[in-house]
């Protein structure tokens, strides 16, 4: 690319040099003359879309142009503000953007999204696998919702829509992998190993020990050897290939916390220098 606008360059300057067959100046000198009469580009892209409003039916749809677009059944009823581009789809609500679609020119398609639906399946949780969007949600989810059934299985959509609404919906995999690795698949453990994987400062609370230690079929050579306020142990590898991410992280973590709890440490040994120095009353 960088060639041909190189050739290209220095074919327009050899042809703006030539004498104009009628004016008999320079093309360049014309060009210049012609430049001052022209007007700036707009400063902002012109927008080329159609503007229209939808009503939402019962089951969480707009209809536009024969097809059918999912947005949160929650808004039933409800009118939504269309911006119809040639290639994407914007409804707002109230003047809040709800979602982006890829315009579909096919006929009597579906367009939809599973994360829009999570606060309807917690209410009915039994016909999760009877979605037309069950197989569009994470592998792993799926196979763990179809061997859950009743209040585990709410409790792990109650998981799952928490994770999403935070905005870590790449991490819902992760986190279930991570906790299958350790012989754990109750909702509870799934939680934590989110909150392990999604926020450092998770291992500074209580619970990161006894979730930890509840896992079983991790075999933690523990020495004695403690870091930070809460006593956080590093693990020694236990060479297992499907635990090695999970060590790797681990090791990092607590190298983390032992630098934390340094820094504390020498301002509380400065701060207690300090008065043992001032002299007595």
């Amino acid at each position: 690319m960088e060639v041909i606008s190189e050739y290209l360059s220095f074919l327009f300057g050899s042809y703006a040099n030539r004498v104009h067959y009628r004016q008999k100046v320079s093309i360049a000198t014309l060009w210049t003359e012609e430049r001052s009469q022209l007007f700036d580009l707009p400063q902002y892209e012109y927008e080329v879309f159609r503007y229209d409003s939808f009503a939402i039916n019962k089951t969480g749809f707009v209809m536009i142009d024969s097809n059918r677009y999912g947005v949160s059944p929650e808004l039933a009823g409800q009118v939504v503000q269309a911006k119809l581009w040639f290639d994407k789809i914007e409804l707002f609500h109230d003047h809040r953007h709800l979602k982006t679609f890829r315009r579909s020119y096919g006929k009597n398609q579906e367009c939809l999204d599973w994360r829009d639906y999570l606060p309807t399946l917690v209410k009915k949780p039994a016909a999760v696998t009877e979605t037309k969007f069950f197989n569009e949600m994470p592998k792993l989810w799926q196979r763990h919702l179809t061997v859950t059934q009743g209040a585990e299985r709410k409790s792990a959509l109650l998981l799952l829509s928490e994770i999403v609404n935070e905005g870590n919906d790449t991490l819902c995999d992760e986190a279930l992998r991570l906790a299958s690795q350790q012989g754990r698949a109750d909702t509870e453990s799934i939680r934590q190993c989110y909150y392990f994987i999604s926020r450092p400062e998770f291992l500074f609370s209580g619970n990161i020990r006894s979730t930890m230690n509840s896992m079983a079929s991790v075999k933690y050579a523990c020495p004695a050897q403690h870091h930070g306020r809460h006593g956080i142990i590093l693990p020694k590898q236990t060479g297992r290939k499907s635990d090695a991410n999970f060590f790797n992280y681990w090791e990092e973590s607590c190298k983390w916390a032992q630098e934390k709890s340094q820094q504390k440490s020498g301002w509380r040994n400065g701060r207690r220098s300090y008065r043992n120095a001032q002299p007595a009353d």
